[in-house]
């Protein structure tokens, strides 16, 4: 029996054994430690690990290896993605520093010195050269030739996914390209029906005919990064298509072309259209066979049925397995819960859930189980070896990898799948060639081929996720292990190694979620297997048996119920802000360092100098990474949010958060979508007031969407407004009225002062009842926000009239004098007239605008009269959100994309 104890503190009793003595304990049988071994040499506890010379640190090379791997990908995405020079730099010459440091104390060889920096060499390669190509295929696609004109796209598709509001296809052409295509709910819909039409287009092969885009990255510090997640799925450019066709018909029904609707001449005759072609092996035309083809194009031509015959051959099995996969779900149409929790479980796809149950999953902490992950094929792993019993024999091992592959394909290969499909087949591996299996590095094996392939998944959630979960196991399962047994320990692990990056993610905790997780797991790794078992059936003999779908339905159910239960109506998990980046790399440091097997032998040996030596120059490289991940906005006083068409400025100070308006739209939640998320990924807990310059919906909507799931303290809105009843702040507790000339204190030489509209001079201009102003903005409150000396003019919508009006008012006052201007009613040319940008007389104009919106703002006229006078403009459609960082004698701004190469992202004014 394998001995998996800790041995810190209490838990190391009477050892006083020589080097050598210890060197022979865990030197037996690949180091792991058994109970007799440990009676005879007088140890109660004792770990897995080695205890040789001053040399181990690199006993698991490949660890180090793929450590040294990942740092090159990082460190060329900093220089080559992110255009930072200066922190590329640092990571590369603290890594140099701490590996030298490391051979000069003895800690690692000389020799291995120049091999752990030829990997990171080698990181650096993969990505610059994996960025090198979907910049291309990107541009290609986007600019040359291709610049505001339609592209016609002919390729496969390889992938098909369900959104809120759209199916996504991504589409791979002949040169290895991929790009994705969405086609909104309502316009497939037109043309076909059900969603298991839509999965059987995969390995169809199309042509997409539309215009392309670069994906859009973070335009809020702290938020989801499109871009980045499209390039780890090796995804270069996207378009919106607003048809869906089959080839020779305008339109279908139940996959068939339906004659009713008539024919149209091609594929050619369409824009804006992703045309279905054929089945995944539909190379052949209509009446021509393969003979008359090998008559045709002669020696090229059979070479290129050699060539194509392996990707024939893959998708039409991935095209019967996916067929599979639609019967199997079909057996589920009478019981929607079940089928969407099975749908989650078995090939990680959500839309057919109940929001309402997946909310459950989610404040538990338990919608992993929800998600195509290693943990699924653990499931099935276990139970085939449970179903086996002791039959290792070949055969048995090649019936089981085949599931596991069979799995794996029909759930289209997540990273997680992946992931735990190459380490269990190392592990069988290890087993026929006789030689000891090691997690971690199996591990980090399987990490270094999956990044090798596609460098940029090291920065996609799910991957990050996966690992850690794993490195959890590796690390901590042995200290989890004495305090909460070997099974519970285990979970506890896993659940060790994701808790900090779920809370920095999701910005959600639950204190009980490795309690509430055993139970779901437990029944979880029943219903999996299970599930799958059945569908391997399916796929042998094309027929599900009515009771074995009775017993999975009655399995979800039951699933569903107890997570109910114990979600007890999330009142036992609570929110909590993001911290940086750079402190949750500093906190994994720690935890993994201090449970390492290496810190345990210099436990064991009272070496604390040396663990205080090792642990300084371990933190040279990981205080840079840090310093690399810090947040650009993080000590900005002043951020304008990019919240699409409408205005939304955040303010901090010592003394609290503050928000100018908060944009609005009809078609989204943005105060759920993006205030709520901006704010917690910026280490925000609440908001202690809100401004709102008038009630039109792209400037309070939001608030009041953000008030009903986030805490904001008063509400404060024009005096104009008193004694009316308006919608948007009937449920505000705390409602604050401002006139011209009030100030409101928020820090120390920081304030909002209210200069328009003066008390009563909007008496005559009415609103009605509904909470819908005239489309004058006759209300607009305007505000100057006055930060150590600076000064920033807030207008809101303030149309010229009322610019004119302040001008006259404020004759010789010098008050509308300002630093910066945020440009009124989103730069259109009933605002920011001459006489009013000569009167404020900015250094900075901020024009926050919606992408691509109907209205045309900002008009060039306006774009032009600011350039004119050589004020500097920052346009939150451009370069996303601006922030401020006030200083007594400049301004520090920041912006979330850069327009050019030679731009940066930070400038002083």
């Amino acid at each position: 029996m394998v001995l998996r104890k800790t041995i810190y503190g209490t838990f190391f009793e009477n050892v006083s054994l020589s080097d050598n003595r210890m060197h022979n304990l865990f030197s037996i049988l690949n180091h792991e430690i058994h109970w007799d071994i440990v009676r005879s040499q007088g140890l109660k506890w004792l770990p897995m690990m080695s205890c040789g010379g001053r040399n181990d640190m690199l006993r698991r090379k490949l660890f180090a290896f793929g450590i040294s791997f990942s740092l090159g990908i990082y460190s060329g995405y900093l220089f080559r993605d992110k255009m930072n020079l200066p922190g590329a730099m640092a990571v590369a010459l603290s890594c140099i520093l701490a590996l030298l440091l490391l051979a000069r104390s003895g800690e690692i060889e000389p020799g291995d010195v120049a091999n752990i920096l030829l990997w990171a060499v080698a990181g650096v390669l993969v990505i610059s050269w994996n960025g090198y190509r979907l910049d291309s295929y990107g541009r290609e696609l986007v600019h040359g030739e291709n610049a505001g004109r339609e592209t016609r796209l002919a390729g496969r598709i390889v992938d098909v996914r369900k959104g809120d509001s759209s199916w996504s296809f991504t589409v791979k052409d002949k040169n290895g390209g991929r790009s994705q295509v969405r086609v909104s709910n309502e316009d497939i819909e037109e043309y076909t029906e059900g969603q298991n039409n839509l999965l059987s287009l995969t390995g169809r092969k199309c042509i997409a005919a539309g215009k392309f885009q670069l994906p859009q990255p973070a335009t809020n510090p702290g938020l989801f990064d499109y871009r980045l997640y499209l390039r780890s799925r090796g995804i270069s450019a996207e378009s919106k298509m607003r048809r869906l066709r089959f080839q020779g018909t305008s339109g279908t029904r139940n996959g068939s072309p339906d004659s009713s609707k008539g024919q149209d001449d091609g594929p050619g005759s369409y824009s804006d259209t992703l045309v279905i072609l054929g089945g995944p092996d539909s190379r052949k035309k209509p009446g021509k066979g393969t003979l008359f083809y090998l008559e045709t194009n002669g020696i090229a031509g059979a070479i290129n049925i050699i060539k194509e015959f392996p990707e024939k051959l893959l998708w039409k099995e991935r095209s019967f397995m996916v067929a599979q996969r639609v019967k199997f779900m079909e057996a589920f149409e009478r019981a929607p819960e079940s089928k969407g929790v099975l749908n989650g479980i078995l090939f990680g796809d959500k839309s057919d859930l109940d929001k309402k149950v997946y909310m459950e999953f989610t404040e538990n902490n338990t919608a992993h189980v929800l998600t195509v992950s290693g943990l699924h094929m653990g499931f099935l792993y276990g139970a085939l070896m449970f179903i086996t019993g002791k039959k290792r024999n070949r055969q048995v091992t090649w019936m089981i990898w085949i599931v596991l592959t069979a799995y794996g394909e029909i759930t289209m290969w997540s990273t997680s799948t992946i992931r735990a499909w190459l380490i269990i087949s190392l592990s069988m591996l290890s087993f026929f060639v006789k030689k000891p299996f090691d997690l971690l590095s199996a591990l980090s094996f399987s990490a270094v081929v999956m990044l090798a392939w596609r460098p940029y998944l090291l920065f996609n959630g799910g991957f990050i996720m996966s690992y850690l979960a794993m490195l959890g196991i590796s690390f901590l399962s042995v200290p989890m292990g004495h305090f909460f047994g070997k099974y519970l320990g285990g979970a506890a692990s896993v659940q060790g190694g994701m808790l900090p990056y779920v809370s920095y993610s999701y910005n959600m905790v639950d204190p009980f979620s490795l309690f509430i997780n055993m139970p779901v797991i437990a029944l979880a790794s029943v219903v999996a297997p299970a599930a799958i078992l059945v569908l391997v059936f399916l796929c042998l003999t094309g027929y599900v048996p009515p009771l074995l779908v009775f017993i999975i339905d009655s399995l979800c159910q039951l699933l569903v119920k107890i997570n109910h239960l114990l979600s007890a109506g999330g009142r036992h998990s609570f929110v909590v802000p993001s911290m940086a980046a750079g402190g949750l790399v500093c906190i994994y440091f720690v935890c993994f360092f201090l449970t390492s097997e290496l810190v345990t032998v210099m436990v064991i040996r009272r070496q604390w100098k040396r663990i205080g030596v090792t642990a300084a120059i371990l933190l040279i490289p990981v205080l840079a990474l840090a310093w690399t991940m810090r947040n650009p906005m993080a000590g900005d006083q002043l951020v304008f949010a990019d919240v699409g068409q409408g205005d939304c400025v955040h303010i901090r100070t010592e003394r609290g958060n503050y928000l100018i308006d908060g944009g609005g739209d009809r078609f989204r939640n943005v105060g759920e979508e993006t205030l709520r998320p901006y704010l917690l990924k910026n280490g925000c807990e609440r908001i202690d007031v809100s401004f709102i310059t008038h009630l039109h919906q792209d400037h309070c909507k939001g608030v009041e969407e953000l008030r009903k799931i986030y805490p904001v303290g008063s509400t404060a809105i024009s005096s104009e407004y008193q004694g009316e009843s308006f919608d948007t702040v009937k449920d505000v507790k705390k409602l604050l009225y401002l006139s011209a000339g009030d100030r409101v204190s928020i820090g120390k030489n920081s304030s909002i002062q209210v200069i328009w509209p003066l008390k009563g001079e909007s008496g005559g201009r009415q609103a009605d009842r509904g909470g819908l102003l005239d489309e004058k903005n006759e209300m607009n409150m305007v505000m100057i926000v006055n930060i150590d000396g600076r000064k920033i003019m807030v207008t809101g919508d303030l149309l010229e009239e009322d610019e004119k009006a302040m001008i006259k008012y404020y004759r010789n006052s010098g008050l509308l004098k300002c630093h910066v201007l945020k440009a009124g009613h989103h730069g259109s040319r009933t605002s920011t007239s001459p006489e009013f940008l000569d009167a404020v007389d900015p250094e900075i104009v901020v024009i926050q605008v919606g992408r691509n919106n109907i209205y045309g703002h900002p008009h060039r006229q306006v774009v032009r009269r600011i350039e004119s006078r050589g004020i500097k403009i920052y346009r939150t459609d451009v370069q996303g959100a601006v922030g401020m960082r006030i200083r007594k004698n400049h301004i520090q701004v920041h912006t979330m994309i850069r327009q050019s190469p030679e731009e940066g992202n930070t400038d002083v004014i």
